[in-house]
């Protein structure tokens, strides 16, 4: 049986449940990466084999804050692009990363 060691997703919208559900599902998994995703605000990765998380623009197409709070002990190396539209990321427990990789649009406004 072949296993999956990672996952590509563009164009998701994924509730907190259906991040337990995927990683819980794909305990082989050793590298994430997903582009255009939206809907949830956890995400735990705890398994030793995750080394990767690769996220590109955050998609917030509503008004309203959002927070993503990412859990990841064992984790090597993220990398964080594109627009986060409003996202407030709070990284906990990323005592194994190795290497982070940040680039992401800041949009500023002035008063007229």
């Amino acid at each position: 049986m072949k296993v999956s060691k990672s996952i590509k997703s563009k164009w998701i919208v994924l509730s907190n449940d259906h991040i337990v559900n995927l990683l819980l599902g794909c305990l082989a998994l050793e590298t994430i990466e997903l582009s255009c995703f939206k809907g949830f605000s956890r995400m735990e990765l705890r398994s030793s084999k995750l080394k990767r998380l690769n996220s590109i623009s955050y998609n917030n197409d509503e008004e309203i804050d959002h927070s993503l709070e990412i859990v990841a002990p064992y984790l090597h190396h993220l990398e964080t692009l594109g627009s986060l539209h409003g996202l407030k990321c709070r990284l906990v427990d990323i005592s194994s990363m190795v290497n982070t990789k940040l680039m992401f649009d800041i949009t500023c406004i002035k008063d007229m």
